[in-house]
């Protein structure tokens, strides 16, 4: 069933990508922007600002992660609960949430490199994949999920997709 949803996600984002922003460019196109975005900063002032924005993640997911957990830590730890939640450890959540930023980064940043767009377009593109991509498949999937934790995750969600996007939007963006 997940293989399936997900696959029907990608259809989505890719009908919205293609609504948004038209056909895909051609291959000599992008690749021409990227180098002109590329050779517009220093290669050390690329690096620094995807080190900063990646790991930037991990501090925007904990901030607001701690923002929601009172609120949400009792369905975890309740035994009862038909979903039985389970909070992975710290040490594990730690790892694999700054491996996402970095992913995050790497697959947003050719699209950021592609659009032509002003900063608060490019912050609105961020955060609606950021926002699609790493919160709408989970209440697709369980459609049961009780609606106080989909309110709760859900505007968890879209705070971090907000806060990052504008970090992505503001540091990788084409100079100028």
């Amino acid at each position: 069933m997940g293989t399936i949803v997900g696959f029907l996600l990608a259809a989505v984002y890719a009908i919205i990508a293609v609504a948004l922003f038209g056909s895909s460019p051609k291959a000599s196109t992008l690749g021409s922007r990227f180098r002109e975005c590329i050779g517009a900063r220093a290669r050390i002032g690329w690096i620094w600002r995807f080190i900063v924005v990646a790991s930037s993640w991990l501090v925007i997911y904990y901030a607001f992660g701690s923002i929601v957990r009172p609120y949400v830590l009792p369905f975890y730890e309740d035994p009862d609960f038909p979903y039985q939640l389970v909070l992975p450890s710290a040490r594990i959540v730690l790892v694999v949430q700054f491996i996402r930023g970095f992913i995050y980064v790497g697959s947003l940043t050719p699209l950021l490199v592609s659009l032509r767009s002003n900063l608060k377009e490019l912050i609105m593109v961020m955060t609606g994949f950021l926002y699609i991509g790493g919160g709408l498949g989970i209440f697709v999937i369980v459609e049961s999920f009780p609606a106080f934790l989909r309110v709760v995750h859900g505007l968890e969600i879209f705070a971090d997709s907000l806060f990052f996007g504008v970090m992505i939007s503001c540091l990788l963006r084409k100079p100028g």
